[in-house]
């Protein structure tokens, strides 16, 4: 029997849907057995690492960050400001606040808490690396581990995000550290780490913080071909065209407005200004739902190449063979939202 149906969409949601389906038959036999214990991501010791901290270290706690930082040697703040007078340099203070306010708001709107993922549940704390690195302004790593050689992280098992010491007028506009945090969030969810993808999307997550609410200049159509995902998506470490275009024609939301209890909304850095500017966000649901298939289809991955749950090597989580598999979970999120107007179609039509 052959099926046939009327329109280029529901041809396009038929194909895809057959790849969805077989998909969720690959899960059900090769993670079977995963469905009885849950693989929790044990973390590791490092007894000869330093982990990037250097003596003498300051910590400042707003569970579950830590800031570690240095007011001497070479890992020293330049800004040791503290117009509060409680002992902590604002700088410190407000990468704290900042980081407490990314984390209450994506899970105010859905996102699941890092540190109650099967990869980072044995974390206790994300910790903040306040040192010189260079000319990044911040950088995520995936891995918890517990440093016993650093007295003061006291052998907890933590995650790590550096953040420079020398932001210049932080926080000002700055929104790395909601970044950052973002990418904790990213890395809990799924192995994938195109940068087209995980770099674009922290971008968008720091609307949070910053003005505007992306995808509002978004005028650019959605790309209809495989050469088309190349050159404008794939290739890009920030292809907000694309991102701020499907955010655009799938969020229907016509205020812009994020949806956040005001004791979110109102946290403040230490001198009284807002951390959220404008209230205003688009896409979160989008979002959510692609890190959430995201998952899904990375457990699929571990299962089909026998890689260790939580353990593919770097070059395979940022490995380009894995474009049209992410491509298809975006298409299958754009298909279950129930857009559909010809430039959808046309996006949908990639293989």
């Amino acid at each position: 029997m052959v099926l046939t149906f009327g329109s280029e969409q529901e041809q396009i949601m038929f194909r895809l849907g057959v790849h969805s389906y077989a998909i969720i038959l690959l899960s059900a036999f090769l993670l079977k057995p995963a469905q009885a214990q849950e693989v929790i991501k044990a973390c590791s010791i490092e007894p000869s690492s330093s982990g990037f901290y250097s003596e003498p270290l300051q910590k400042y706690e707003m569970a579950p960050f830590r800031i570690l930082y240095s007011t001497s040697g070479t890992n020293a703040i330049i800004d040791t400001t503290d117009i509060n007078s409680n002992g902590v340099p604002d700088y410190v203070e407000n990468i704290a606040r900042q980081a407490d306010f990314m984390r209450k708001a994506l899970n105010n709107l859905g996102f699941r808490d890092p540190l109650e993922s099967s990869r980072y549940r044995a974390a206790k704390y994300i910790d903040i690396s306040v040192r010189d690195i260079g000319s990044n302004n911040g950088i995520t790593y995936d891995e918890p581990a517990v440093y016993p050689n650093v007295p003061i992280k006291g052998n907890d098992c933590a995650l790590l995000i550096s953040i420079s010491r020398n932001l210049q007028i932080f926080p000002g506009t700055w929104a790395v550290v909601g970044h950052e945090v973002f990418h904790v969030y990213q890395n809990s969810y799924s192995m994938f780490k195109p940068s087209w993808l995980t770099e674009a999307t922290a971008r968008w997550a720091e609307y949070l913080i910053r003005n505007g609410y992306a995808s509002g200049t978004a005028i650019a159509p959605l790309p209809s071909t495989t050469q088309s995902m190349e050159n404008n998506v794939y290739s890009q470490s920030y292809p907000m065209d694309f991102w701020n275009r499907l955010i655009e024609l799938v969020d229907a939301s016509s205020n812009n407005v994020v949806d956040l209890p005001s004791s979110v909304k109102n946290l403040k850095y230490v001198d009284g200004t807002s951390i959220m500017k404008d209230g205003l966000l688009k896409g979160a649901p989008l979002i959510k739902s692609i890190l959430q298939s995201l998952e899904a289809e990375s457990n699929v991955v571990t299962a089909v190449k026998s890689w260790p749950s939580y353990g593919w090597q770097e070059s395979d989580q940022k490995d380009t063979a894995h474009n049209p598999r992410v491509l298809k979970v975006i298409q299958r999120t754009v298909i279950n939202s129930g857009v559909n107007n010809p430039e959808i179609t046309g996006f949908l039509s990639i293989p």
